[in-house]
């Protein structure tokens, strides 16, 4: 497996990175000497990250193979961060676990798992499963996760290692339950869709705005258009939307960015 750190590169991003421009991609191990602030939460073969560097344009649409080591589970909450290491001690699976600087935790659980297109949501599932309490937001293919020591953009503080478990690998499934809403979903998962950059009301508010008294407006109407428009998934918008409030001068918090994709759709 550890062969696959070389084969396999995460995408990089910044709070300034804006949806459009090529996306950027480095190996595991040159992530931190760049002093990059978030990286993908799953890996890309080489070749993939190339082809999305110079023809994509962005990783939005990528829904190929990738791979990572450790399958990231993020926690807003305290409740949900002591139920996870409860069940990880447990179980005596191998673990990291970070203070994300702000108000969560993210744990890394090692896995011993194939790269596949459907890892994220093997994980997804994995997850649900086990730990209800998470942003289940996370898993899909470029994801972005604040990397350890970079520092919380609102608190100040730094993404710090809490906890480090040795012990056994998760392994997952290679193929998910035989479960129908979930076998469409993976079929979903393993084709490509029209890119949303072919849609103009989605492009139209890809950039621009983030004064503040129209960041709302302007995010809400993002939504709307890449749920009924671009007919995506409600994780798939969530991405988005926090990539673009990410671009602003002055970003929302993320709970007032998760609470506007919510609810745009649960409203119907």
């Amino acid at each position: 497996m550890n062969d696959l750190h070389n084969v396999f590169n995460y995408r990089i991003g910044s709070l300034t990175s804006a949806l459009g421009r090529p996306p950027v991609f480095y190996r595991s191990d040159l992530l931190q000497s760049k002093g990059c602030a978030f990286g993908s939460v799953y890996a890309v073969r080489r070749e993939d990250a190339e082809a999305i560097s110079l023809t994509a344009g962005t990783a939005a649409g990528f829904k190929g193979i990738v791979w990572s080591q450790r399958l990231w589970v993020d926690f807003d909450n305290t409740e949900g961060a002591l139920q996870a290491r409860k069940l990880l001690k447990e179980q005596g699976y191998d673990y990291v676990e970070y203070d994300t600087g702000g108000r969560g935790s993210h744990f890394g659980i090692r896995r011993d798992c194939n790269p596949s297109h459907i890892l994220p949501l093997l994980d997804k599932h994995w997850v649900k499963e086990n730990m209800p309490l998470a942003d289940l937001s996370l898993y899909w293919h470029l994801h972005l996760i604040r990397l350890p020591g970079a520092v919380h953009e609102r608190t100040g503080r730094t993404k710090t290692l809490v906890t480090r478990q040795p012990g056994q690998a998760l392994i997952l499934p290679n193929v998910l339950p035989d479960d129908e809403g979930v076998k469409q979903a993976a079929a979903s998962e393993g084709k490509r869709r029209e890119s949303i950059f072919s849609c103009w009301q989605v492009v139209s508010l890809l950039t621009g705005a983030g004064i503040n008294g129209s960041r709302h407006r302007h995010l809400l109407d993002l939504v709307l258009a890449l749920k009924n428009d671009c007919m995506v998934s409600m994780d798939e918008s969530m991405w988005v939307v926090r990539e673009v409030n990410r671009g602003f001068e002055e970003p929302k918090a993320e709970e007032e960015v998760e609470k506007i994709v919510k609810w745009a759709y649960e409203k119907d």
